[in-house]
Formats: structure tokens, sequence, C-alpha cells
């Protein structure tokens, strides 16, 4: 310990204590009295005094004895923080000695932080790279997966397409074989139609008017009519239907008229129902079928004609005539003269005709009308067999009809160029001419329903105000 004495005595005088004020004063005051008288109680003060100076050394020493011994063990104390100074100056070189290699462990742990931190940094920013790497890759093949299956649905819809064409080319390529027959059976038909051109039809046509008026002439020229002057109208017979053919206005006159004077309406009643049945035949599909049978294969070519190219409509029309035509009478000629001859002979009947005339020849007769009958057949077959390039109808006009002179003409001349409404034109009383036109089908804007129509040969008519004007005729009206 680093105590020295002068601390100690200094303490020690600190600690002694002096005599008291009133101790002074009472010395004193004894001092001055013993001047004057030497009092017996001064050795009993003094001696109090030193006793209690003797009790303030005892007191002391005791203190001092203490202090001593506190000294000693300040002493002891000072050689154990000594001793404890040296083990902490020690401990303290070996604390700066660790301190030292601490700092730099720290420098060293520093510097592998900071290597071990850009270590990390990189292996960071590797492991993001490689994450982005591997996003961008998940990415693609998730675009790839989503793309494969995209294109696998394409694949299958486009396979279904496939399929779908396939069967539609399948379709397409049948349809095209078929079509390709049908036009070789076309070109076929067509060529074969070569032979029949439109001046052949018309000069038959033509022919067959020419025919039937020379028959009409020949039989009022060679027979003879009952006198109806001085007899009375004799009446119709039931079993004669010459209306159905000549119409009920011309069949009434007939009945009527006295034709002995003027037979010219025997002639025109005659063409009239030749004409008439003529075009029934020519326009029918076979001679042995009914009405009904030849409207629905009538309306069936018209429907083909308008809604098919014409070479499919011509090769229908020319197969079904000719089929029908295997299927009906071996021989359709003796047919057709059998029911030409009887209408013949109704309008000759209605008309009053002696068959029993002897200037009658009927042998001559009936060679002309198996003729005209051959003509009519003939005349069938080439418009419904043999013309294939084109596509004709007769005009026969009936009775009641109006006017049309681009179809038609008055062999009177009266109206030959009448025009006019529906009700502002005259009548037809009977066809003495048949006519002609050919057909074909309409561009947009032309004709009606698609079709054109061309007049080869106006039907030649008489008109009604033809009878009305004829003198002594009975009134058509009543």
């Amino acid at each position: 310990m680093a105590f020295g004495l002068g601390t100690l005595t200094s303490a020690l005088s600190l600690s002694i204590p002096r005599p008291s004020l009133r101790s002074r004063q009472r010395r004193k005051s004894y001092a001055s009295a013993s001047d004057a008288t030497v009092a017996p109680p001064l050795a009993e003060v003094l001696h109090a005094e030193l006793a209690e100076a003797h009790k303030q050394i005892d007191a002391l020493t005791e203190r001092l004895a203490a202090r001593e011994k506190e000294l000693q063990d300040a002493r002891g104390h000072a050689e154990d923080l000594a001793a404890r100074e040296s083990e902490a100056a020690l401990d303290l070189a070996a604390l700066r000695t660790a301190h030292d290699a601490l700092h730099g462990d720290h420098a060293l742990a520093v510097q592998k932080y900071r290597g071990m931190k850009a270590e990390l940094a990189t292996a960071e920013e590797a492991v993001r790279r490689e994450r982005e790497a591997r996003l961008a890759e998940w990415t693609g093949h998730h675009a790839t997966r989503t793309a494969y299956a995209r294109l696998r649905g394409q694949a299958a819809e486009n396979a279904r397409e496939l399929a779908h064409l396939r069967a539609a080319h399948a379709d397409v390529k049948a349809l095209l074989d078929i079509r390709e027959a049908e036009l070789h059976e076309a070109q076929a038909v067509q060529n074969e139609a070569d032979a029949v051109s439109c001046a052949d039809v018309q000069r038959q046509v033509e022919s067959l008017n020419s025919e039937v008026l020379q028959l009409a002439v020949l039989v009022t020229d060679s027979m003879a009519f009952e006198s109806r002057s001085s007899a009375a109208p004799r009446a119709a017979d039931a079993s004669l239907q010459p209306s159905s053919w000549i119409g009920p206005t011309l069949t009434s006159f007939l009945a009527s008229s006295d034709h002995a004077q003027n037979p010219v309406w025997v002639r025109t009643a005659l063409q009239a129902s030749i004409l008439r049945f003529a075009s029934d035949v020519i326009e029918s599909w076979g001679v042995h079928l009914d009405p009904p049978e030849n409207r629905v294969l009538t309306s069936i070519h018209a429907k083909l004609f308008q809604d098919e190219p014409y070479a499919i409509s011509a090769r229908w029309r020319v197969l079904t005539r000719r089929s029908v035509a295997a299927a009906g009478p071996s021989d359709p000629l003796r047919r057709v003269s059998e029911e030409l001859l009887k209408c013949f002979k109704d309008v000759l009947s209605a008309a009053g005709v002696r068959h029993d005339a002897p200037s009658t020849d009927w042998t001559s007769v009936r060679g002309r009308v198996e003729s005209i009958a051959a003509a009519i057949v003939a005349l069938q077959k080439t418009i419904g067999e043999d013309a294939t390039s084109n596509d004709f109808c007769v005009v026969c006009p009936v009775e009641g009809a109006h006017f049309v002179s681009d179809t038609m003409e008055d062999l009177d001349g009266r109206d030959r160029n009448r025009r006019g409404s529906a009700s502002q034109r005259p009548q037809v009383l009977c066809t003495t001419a048949l006519g002609l036109y050919r057909r074909e089908k309409a561009k947009e804007g032309e004709g009606d329903a698609g079709t054109r129509r061309t007049v080869v040969v106006k039907a030649g008519v008489v008109l009604q105000n033809v009878v009305e004007d004829t003198p002594g005729n009975v009134d058509i009206a009543e």
C-alpha cells in the first residue's frame, strides 16, 4: 500500500481533541488567582485535568492501536491490492494481448465476413439469375405446353375439317362423275339433234296445216249436206261430242247453219277439230296415257326446265318420251288414226252430212286421214324425241282465248294488228292452223318465269266477231 507515516501522523493529530474553551478559561482564571493567592484546590483541578488527559491519552492510545491495526489491515489490503494490481496488470496485459488477438481475429472475421458477404451476394445473384432462367424456362415450357395443347386442338379441328372436306370432295367427285356422265350423254344427244333443225320442224307444222286444209276442202267439196231451209234444225246426237274439239259456240253454229249453200263453216270446223286433236297428241307424252298422267309428266318437265341445265331437261324429255312410247301400244299410228277418224265423223255428223252420198269417196278420205295421223305422230316424235337442241311447243288457241297478234294470225285479216288490254281484244272462235314456238331459258330480266319464247309459226285463228257478223246466222249470245 502507498500510505506514508506522515499521513498517519496527520490522521492522529486530527483525532486528538484539543482542550475546550471553558478549560482554558478556567485554567486562565486559576492562573490569575494563583498569582494572588495559591488556592488549595489547584492540585485537584490539575489532577482532574491530568486524569482527564490520561483518559484522553488512553483513548488516543486505543485509537492509535485501532489506527495501527487499521493501518496494518490497510497495508495488508494494500499488499492484496498490489498483488491484485499485479494480477490485474497481468490480466490486463493478457487481456490486451487477447484484445489485440481478438482485434486481429475481428479484422480477419470482418474481412472474412465481407468476403463471405460478397460471395453471398454473388451466390444470391447467381441464384437469382438461375431462378430467372428457370422461371423463363418454365414459362417457355408452359407456353410450349399451351401452344402444344392449342396445336393439338387445332390439329384435331383440322383433322375433322379434313374429314369433312374429304367427304365433301367425295360427294363433289361423285356429283362430278354424274355430271360428266350427264354431259357426255347430253353431248351425245346434242350431236344427235343436229339432224333436226328448227326449219325442219317448221316445215312439218306447215305441211300438217296444209294437209288438214286439203282434207277439209276435199270433204266439203265432195260431200252432200242436208238442206236446213226446208227442214227444221235437227237435234244433236248425244253420242256425238264435237264440242270437245271445236268448242260449244262453233258446235251450236255448225248444227244450226245451212251448209248445203255454203259449207265454209264445215271446213272451218274440220280444221279446228283435227288441229285440236293433233295438238293434244303432239303435246302428250304417250297416246295411251290419260290426261292426269300427261299433266304429271308435263309438270315434272317444266320444273326440270326451270331448275336444271337445258341438256338435262332435254335428255329427260327424250328418255321419258321413248320409255313411254316403248311401254305403249306397238302400233300408235293405228290408234291415232281411229281416234282422228272418229273425231272427223263426229263433226260431219253434226254438220248434217249424208254418209251414203254417192259423191263421197270414203276411201280417199280415209287415206288422207291416215296420212294426217302419220304426220301427227311424226311431228310428236320430232318435237318430243328428236329435237334435243331446241324445245318446241305447238300453239292451238281454244275458244274464248284473247287474240294476241304476236303469236296468232287472224285469217280474216280485220284484226291482224289489233292490240290493247285483254278486255278490248277480240276472242278466238277456233284454230285453223297450228302455230309453233321455240322456248329457252331467258336471261335476267327477259321473258316470263325465266322463259323466252321465239315464235316460229303463228297460229291461224278465226275470231268470234266473224261469226257474229255473218248474215243469217243465229244469235251466238243466246
